[in-house]
């Protein structure tokens, strides 16, 4: 499954949970600045292909 879709699906989720809208959009700007991340250096394009792995990574790499 490509990220867009995924995107849109944990979103709906979080908003059924009644977020606020700062948390929702703090949530939405981390996992698309993530979904970045991974076509432009690591070439994944389905959300099928991350690794736990690769998480780990962008969460260390994030945090320097």
């Amino acid at each position: 499954m490509k990220f867009e879709p995924t995107i849109n699906l944990y979103l709906e989720y979080c908003m059924s949970r009644q977020l606020r809208p700062r948390t929702l959009r703090s949530y939405e700007q981390t996992i698309r600045l993530f979904a970045v991340w991974l076509r432009e250096t690591q070439a994944i394009e389905d959300i099928e292909d991350v690794k736990d792995s690769t998480v780990r990574r962008y969460i260390i790499i994030k945090n320097r």
